[in-house]
C-alpha cells in the first residue's frame, strides 16, 4: 500500500466513493458537474491523498487547509489554518484492515509540513462506524447540529 496524491485519472473513483457515503448518510449528492469541478481543484491544490494497493485505488481521504470553518458556532474565519477533511473512504473489501488509518497518518504528515496543527470533520450521526474510527484515533466531539424538516 502506498499513498499519492490524487490526479484527474482518480475523479470517477472519488466520485463513486462520495456517492456511497451520501447513500449511506441519506443525503444527496448534489449535481455531479459541481462535484467534479471542486474535486479537480482539489486535485490542483494536492488536497486528496489516494491509497494505492496492487496499482489500484482502494481508498482516500480530501482535507482542505482552510482558514474558513463550514458552519456551527464559529461559522467564519479561524486565527490559525487547520485541515477540513471533507470526505474519508475505502472500498467495502478493504475496510478494517487500516487503511483508514494509514490516510490519517499520510494526512498528519502533510499538516505538519504546512506546520497545520489542527484537523477537524464533521460525522452525520447515521454513520456509526465513522464516529467510532475517529474516537480511536483520538478525535473527539467539538459540535452537535441538529435539523427538522419542515412538511
Amino acid at each position: 500500500m502506498k499513498p499519492i496524491c490524487a490526479t484527474k485519472e482518480n475523479l470517477n473513483f472519488i466520485i463513486s466513493g462520495i456517492s456511497e457515503i451520501c447513500q449511506l448518510e441519506k443525503e444527496p449528492i448534489g449535481p455531479i458537474k459541481l462535484l467534479s469541478k471542486s474535486i479537480i481543484n482539489a486535485i490542483k491544490r494536492k488536497e486528496i491523498i489516494i491509497s494505492i494497493k496492487n496499482n489500484m485505488p482502494i481508498g482516500f481521504i480530501w482535507g482542505t487547509f482552510t482558514k474558513k470553518v463550514p458552519y456551527g458556532i464559529n461559522f467564519g474565519n479561524e486565527k490559525e489554518t487547520f485541515c477540513w477533511v471533507s470526505w474519508t473512504y475505502v472500498i467495502k473489501s478493504e475496510r478494517n484492515k487500516g487503511i483508514g488509518s494509514f490516510l490519517y497518518n499520510e494526512l498528519e504528515k502533510e499538516c505538519k509540513k504546512r506546520k497545520v496543527k489542527q484537523i477537524k470533520l464533521d460525522i452525520f450521526t447515521i454513520n456509526k462506524n465513522s464516529k467510532i474510527f475517529h474516537l480511536k484515533l483520538g478525535y473527539k466531539p467539538q459540535l452537535t447540529i441538529y435539523r427538522k424538516h419542515i412538511k
